[in-house]
């Protein structure tokens, strides 16, 4: 009975090592997804993550949409309230837009500094600009102060979106390259504000939504 009973007793420690080996994996593997102050994906899952989607929808005629979005004046919010104020500012602006995200086929990242972006699979142009004036509506009632903004008196937010059906003529940088380029616009129309440039849709041309 004794030599049966230590038996069991090593089953079951070596399934807990087991299990704890699991368990630190999946965490090793959550820590290496994800930005350290938001918790948000971080830019390596988001690069994963597109890949992966250009992979699975090309050439099946389904879009794959792109937010961009960018804090107006960052360094003067850190520089007028301290760092530790604008990683507060981060996380709480991110913890608004994930709120809207839930539900959602949506991956949400931080991009790089204060820039974050959304990948939005299977949404159309349409869908994309309503989601992003949903989430620029809730920016702006969060009315974080900012006296030092030369745009307004709390923080405030610029996005770009784009759409594109992946296909062999296209890839993830595309995508990317294209939003950019609209966030950029927002930012030369004003700040505060939403910008788009489709390759399909707007042949280039950029439009603000206000």
């Amino acid at each position: 009975m004794t030599a049966v009973l230590c038996s069991l007793v090593n089953i079951t420690e070596k399934k807990q090592t087991e299990y704890e080996l699991i368990e630190a994996n999946k965490l090793l593997k959550k820590l290496s997804e994800h930005d350290g102050l938001t918790g948000v994906a971080n830019r390596r899952y988001f690069d994963e993550q597109l890949k992966n989607y250009w992979a699975e929808f090309s050439n099946r005629y389904i879009p794959v949409s792109l937010i961009m979005l960018d804090l107006d004046y960052f360094k003067l919010y850190n520089d007028e309230y301290g760092h530790q104020a604008g990683d507060d500012c981060l996380k709480t602006i991110t913890k608004i837009i994930g709120k809207e995200l839930v539900g959602l086929d949506a991956v949400f990242a931080r991009y790089g500094g204060e820039e974050f972006s959304v990948i939005l699979p299977g949404y159309s142009h349409d869908m994309a600009s309503d989601l992003t004036k949903k989430i620029h509506g809730k920016m702006q009632q969060l009315k974080i102060v900012h006296a030092k903004s030369p745009v307004c008196s709390h923080v405030t937010l610029s996005f770009g979106f784009s759409t594109l059906n992946p296909d062999s003529s296209n890839s993830p940088s595309d995508l990317i390259k294209q939003a950019d380029l609209a966030m950029y616009s927002a930012k030369q129309n004003g700040r505060n504000t939403i910008a788009y440039h489709d390759i399909i849709t707007v042949e280039g041309k950029f439009s603000t939504l206000n």
